[in-house]
């Protein structure tokens, strides 16, 4: 082992580890301190700014009067996260209808009355379990329902889920080692091509990723030669799209903010995952004809050439999803560990796409209306994933659209950035998802590969 560790290595491994660490531990915690990696996460609700946001309500020093039989106290939290509980400490209570305390949260600074957590109120501490999947930023306490009910508020703690503690432990060292393997291997990697002149197998699999890295990077640069502005293009098109349906549905039909965001962050979420779908699927369908001169040298292997399409329109895809996250630290709301969530949404893209790819790319050679066909099913396809639209506008239809694989990966984008749900809250679509993207993928190579020798005569 020594011989792969050098002092310069380990001095290398020792300050990115270093660097690591405590970029993860502030990134999470926005605090330094010692036991925030660890201990419980709670606030205590300050009373004055509690006061500040009650309604009907008379308030002498900590005794609470309802003035009437709707009255509430809202309150926007210090900082918002994943609730497990919220204590109410209550000294004295005259009554209240039916005991019965009712919590309303949201992500957003509005309540719209559809998410709640109630409980039996009581003297001393009152103890109601939020939903622990959704990300709460505002709250509103219904803890009396009927007028002139008295009670003596002492306090209110919020307790947050241990979620973040849990995923820095889980996912930090992951990170450090996959730092330490990347720097071992690219300070030995002369050692490694050493290796690989003896396992013929293993330099075949490398001169392939190479050739394919060398090729897809070739491909990403052709695309924006000869004009002035070159990458940018690749990158204003887009986002005059995002602009201009954020301008008409916002701006001039006055949607309303879904799942209580900003609609921008909600439609952004989801055209940047389906621009990296259609110019996946559209270049990969035109890669034989494309690179024709190719095709016609038997010395190659033909069946790279998706792979190449997908890799130079997955290089786009990332510079995308960096502006996705500006935006959303922009907006105030960073997805933090769900990161992970967009790599993996779009390593799904990128294996549906392919599989199609192998499909259309294969016909495409002897039919060339295969083109025009597929430029009018993506923009059928384009409205029938609700990327656009809400699909709880048409649950009775839910059936419909979930057989759409591209559904579970545009949701689930939305769901991770938005509502910090993971890639497999929705198992069951995970599970179509994959299905589905594996014949495609299995059929689409069988049919290239019968079909592969006549490419030659036909182009």
């Amino acid at each position: 082992m020594r011989r792969f560790i050098e002092k310069k290595t380990s001095l290398y491994l020792l300050l990115g580890s270093i660097v690591i660490f405590l970029t993860m531990w502030y990134g999470t915690f926005h605090d330094l301190r010692q036991g925030s990696v660890w201990a419980e996460v709670k606030a205590d609700v300050d009373i004055l700014a509690l006061s500040e946001g009650a309604k009907d309500y008379s308030i002498q020093e900590n005794q609470w009067t309802a003035l009437s039989d709707d009255a509430w106290i809202s309150y926007a939290l210090k900082a918002k996260g994943k609730i497990e509980n919220i204590e109410i400490y209550i000294s004295s209570l005259s009554q209240n209808d039916e005991g019965i305390a009712q919590i309303y949260y949201s992500r957003g600074d509005e309540i719209s009355g559809d998410q709640y957590a109630e409980g039996e109120l009581t003297e001393g501490v009152t103890v109601i379990d939020l939903d622990a999947t959704t990300v709460v930023e505002c709250v509103r306490l219904d803890l009396t329902s009927q007028k002139d009910a008295t009670f003596v508020l002492d306090g209110i703690t919020i307790n947050y889920t241990r979620e973040k503690q849990i995923l820095f432990w889980l996912i930090t060292p992951l990170l450090i080692v996959v730092y330490c393997l990347a720097v071992i291997s690219w300070r030995n990697r002369a050692r490694l091509l050493e290796v690989l002149e003896r396992k013929p197998r293993l330099k075949y699999y490398y001169e392939n990723a190479e050739q394919i890295m060398s090729l897809a990077y070739s491909d990403f640069r052709a695309r924006f030669s000869g004009s002035y502005l070159g990458i940018f293009w690749g990158i204003i098109q887009p986002m005059a799209t995002i602009l201009l349906f954020w301008f008409v549905f916002q701006v001039g039909f006055r949607s309303n903010p879904i799942d209580d965001v900003p609609f921008i962050l909600w439609l952004s979420a989801g055209m940047i995952p389906w621009n990296y779908f259609y110019d996946s699927w559209s270049g990969g369908t035109s890669t034989f004809v494309a690179y024709n001169y190719i095709v016609k040298k038997v010395v190659f292997n033909v069946e790279l050439l998706p792979i190449v399409k997908s890799l130079s329109s997955a290089i786009l895809n990332d510079i995308f999803n960096v502006i996705l996250l500006v935006i959303y630290i922009m907006y105030g709301e960073f997805p933090g560990y769900h990161i992970i969530d967009m790599i993996y949404f779009s390593i799904c893209i990128m294996a549906l796409s392919l599989g199609l790819s192998y499909i259309t790319a294969t016909l495409n050679v002897f039919m060339k209306d295969v083109g025009q066909f597929l430029g009018i099913a993506l923009q059928f396809l384009m409205w029938l994933t609700p990327m656009m639209w809400d699909y709880h506008m048409m649950e009775e239809y839910s059936w419909f659209y979930k057989l759409n694989p591209l559904h579970y990966v545009i949701n689930g984008y939305r769901e991770a950035l938005i509502n910090g749900h993971w890639f497999f809250y929705h198992w069951v679509q995970m599970i179509w998802f994959w299905v589905v993207t594996m014949l495609c993928v299995v059929f689409g190579r069988k049919l290239m590969r019968k079909m592969k020798l006549h490419f030659a005569d036909v182009l």
